[in-house]
């Protein structure tokens, strides 16, 4: 989503949570309908594992998931928002959790409406991932679900970004420096390496790695100010700072 360039007096527009506002009318435009897409395709995954880490059976975490992704739609989800709980991460888990309390005292099925089918869900994968994981006994299921939200954070800026080099031709130098940004390339990416794939010096490198940093840090102000009911640079930091923080706590 886009921020309306027409906002005055401040750096970030002030929507609560712009970017799920377009599940109430995501039906109508296409637009809308691909950011709800894209929305519910990047946050199932923390859902869902954080049903299956509460004890729920892979059938009735991805239903529950479902559910919650009806709900969105709906518009009901937006209606029952607390505004001065404004972070969407916040928002997701308390709906979700409390979705997880209500599912044991009532039968699943006769409640979903047949199990409708909001967005596709990988759920084979998802069990691969979560059994790739290694136990944690501090990691409860809340303090796993921030983790997990603070990486899709970062995945998705990783390929907004990744998707806008390619267009300005730049795909090659991307791959060659994105291990410089994810968490998995941290403290294994070796600048040489990189300089030698590019054919361009150690300083011209530090100079490219510096400006993808810039536009990294752009694009995650930007994604994080659309999950923030009222964004401003100090609630964008602070965001910032906790999904870091989820990220290190538990890595």
């Amino acid at each position: 989503m886009k921020f309306d360039p027409d906002n005055a007096g401040s750096k970030f527009p002030r929507t609560r949570w712009s970017v799920v506002e377009a599940a109430l009318d995501f039906r109508e435009r296409e637009t809308a309908m691909r950011e709800f897409s894209r929305l519910c395709q990047a946050y199932w995954y923390p859902l869902y594992g954080f049903a299956r880490r509460h004890g729920h059976p892979p059938e009735d975490a991805a239903d529950l998931t479902q559910e919650f992704f009806g709900l969105l739609a709906s518009g009901d989800l937006l209606q029952q928002a607390d505004p001065s709980k404004g972070k969407l991460r916040t928002l997701f888990l308390t709906v979700f959790s409390r979705q997880l309390v209500n599912a044991r005292e009532r039968e699943r099925a006769a409640k979903r409406g047949g199990n409708a089918e909001i967005v596709a869900l990988d759920c084979e994968g998802a069990e691969g991932w979560l059994a790739s994981e290694p136990i944690d006994p501090r990691l409860t299921p809340e303090r796993w679900f921030d983790r997990q939200w603070a990486l899709t954070v970062l995945e998705c800026c990783l390929n907004s970004l990744g998707s806008r080099l390619a267009l300005e031709g730049k795909e090659q130098e991307f791959t060659a420096l994105r291990p410089f940004l994810s968490l998995a390339g941290i403290g294994t990416a070796s600048s040489e390496d990189a300089a030698r794939r590019l054919g361009v010096s150690a300083d011209n490198l530090r100079q490219k790695l510096l400006r993808l940093r810039v536009r990294f840090r752009v694009l995650l102000e930007e994604l994080v100010a659309e999950s923030l009911a009222a964004p401003s640079v100090a609630a964008i930091t602070e965001e910032i700072r906790c999904l870091q923080h989820a990220i290190r706590e538990s890595g």
